[in-house]
């Protein structure tokens, strides 16, 4: 059983509104994200509403600008969704990376790499690095020296604690699933 709740664009944009609100009021130019689990989606899933795969999904996630979106994938890159359904994504990078090749592990970092520089950022946030593989991590950290960086977690966390009515409507609803399926699964009669 597979059910997918789309986060409105509203919902979607309360939260970069905050978060940006939030990163300003420290100092932090951007955020750096990464996700490899498609049931846990985690923060990729909270910005985006895209949920991440095996491969790993990363996010830059800047202050006054949309975010960047690097994932696994061959060129041309394939559609994230129809145009209506993907908000605040600006950019999609796509790389032939895959975990159990070792000459692809560093693809992704670079991209971020790439980009952080192009953008001139001066402070990093990254949120949740245990989610992060620590190629990515520590290739980014090595080679980005003249960057403050900073763990954002906590920072981002503060704000997804305090939930929406939107977020509460979901969070019922996913109550009241599991509890079917429970029913479901262990109904003897």
């Amino acid at each position: 059983m597979k059910i997918r709740i789309k986060i409105s664009k509203n919902e979607l944009e309360r939260r970069w509104k905050t978060v940006r609100e939030a990163i300003a009021k420290n100092g932090v130019d951007c955020l750096v994200m990464q996700n490899t689990n498609e049931c846990l989606g985690g923060y990729v899933r909270y910005f985006t509403d895209i949920p991440a795969h095996i491969y790993g999904v990363s996010v830059i996630f800047p202050l006054d600008d949309e975010m960047i979106l690097i994932s696994h994938g061959g060129q041309p890159p394939l559609p994230l969704g129809p145009p209506e359904l993907i908000h605040g994504v600006k950019e999609q990078i796509v790389l032939p990376y895959i975990p159990t090749l070792n000459f692809t592990n560093t693809m992704d970092a670079k991209a971020v790499l790439k980009t952080l520089m192009e953008q001139n950022v001066k402070s990093v946030g990254f949120i949740a690095r245990a989610s992060m593989s620590a190629v990515f991590y520590e290739y980014i950290k090595e080679n980005l020296s003249e960057v403050n960086m900073s763990d954002a977690t906590d920072l981002v966390d503060e704000v997804k604690a305090i939930k929406s009515k939107e977020e509460i409507r979901l969070i019922k609803k996913t109550i009241e699933i599991q509890i079917e399926f429970d029913c479901f699964i262990f109904d003897s009669s």
